[in-house]
């Protein structure tokens, strides 16, 4: 039905309600697809567009870079075919990635790694951490010196005696010295195993 015949016989319609309901779903459907025949070549358009923003920035990015991507084929050279690196090439690996993360962090994040990852400071951290600074020490030095500190306060409240200010620090000793002698004899007994 052409939409003159529509409007000619727009006294019927007005009678007879299921077919102007029809025709107002033809219409609905008349526009909804013409908004996705227009949707589609615009998403096409754009999708090409994106498409061709990528590749000029991924060149520009090739351009700019050339010995990054020559670094990294060179480590994947470098590896060997049995799966075993050597000293020289975990340091060399170890190096490499040390420079790349640092370099993606602030200023003063920087100075601090290279300052923190240093040879001397981390050999002296890592024989601190494996000697006196065990986890079980420094728990076992906490919890000691406060229930210590807390039990002479209170006596010392009670009693009326003045305190000195050296019992958390003598209790924290005390119970650091019972957490290196737990874990010494932890691994004397069952040999480092959990």
């Amino acid at each position: 039905m052409a939409d003159a015949e529509r409007i000619k016989d727009s006294g019927e319609h007005v009678k007879n309600p299921e077919a102007l309901e029809k025709i107002r779903l033809e219409q609905q459907e008349a526009i909804q697809e013409k908004r996705l025949e227009h949707a589609g070549e615009k998403t096409q358009e754009k999708s090409a567009d994106v498409a061709h923003e990528a590749m000029g920035h991924a060149k520009s990015l090739e351009k700019d870079q050339p010995s990054q991507k020559l670094e990294r084929e060179t480590a994947t050279v470098e590896r060997r075919k049995d799966g075993i690196i050597s000293k020289k090439e975990g340091a060399a690996n170890y190096k490499r990635t040390m420079s790349q993360v640092q370099k993606d962090l602030p200023v003063a994040s920087r100075a601090f790694s290279k300052f923190i990852h240093n040879k001397a400071v981390e050999r002296i951290s890592d024989t601190v951490g494996s000697t006196i600074a065990r986890p079980n020490a420094i728990l076992t030095g906490s919890l000691t010196a406060f229930v210590f500190t807390l039990a002479i306060f209170l006596i010392a409240r009670y009693f009326g005696y003045p305190l000195s200010g050296t019992e958390t620090i003598v209790a924290f000793v005390l119970g650091w010295m019972v957490g290196l002698l737990y874990d010494y004899l932890h691994l004397e007994f069952t040999g480092g195993k959990s």
